[in-house]
């Protein structure tokens, strides 16, 4: 979507993170529990530094990924990056500023 290829999302730096094997384990200042990523989203969290939009993300991405297409993995990439920017996890930025 055009949304998708203009807002870039990168980590937030209020959130601690740990990579372990084929995961990583997110330390939310606000969550009670750590929260562990599967093997894309570890991907993603991966492919936002530097920031990146979905767009990006899935362009990265798509090349290892069996049994998708790149639309629907810019969709499910916009999707997730969408819910960790509400859960504060991860921030958008927008012409290299944030909004």
């Amino acid at each position: 979507t055009a949304a998708g290829a203009s807002v870039k999302y990168r980590r937030s730096p209020h959130v601690g993170f740990e990579v372990g094997g084929d995961h990583v384990r997110l330390m939310p200042p606000d969550a009670e529990q750590p929260v562990d990523l599967n093997a894309v989203g570890t991907m993603v969290w991966a492919a936002i530094e530097p920031p990146r939009s979905a767009t990006e993300v899935a362009a990265i991405l798509h090349p290892g990924l069996d049994g998708v297409t790149m639309d629907e993995l810019t969709v499910d990439i916009a999707e997730f990056l969408s819910g960790l920017a509400v859960a504060g996890w991860v921030e958008q930025v927008r012409n290299g500023a944030t909004p």
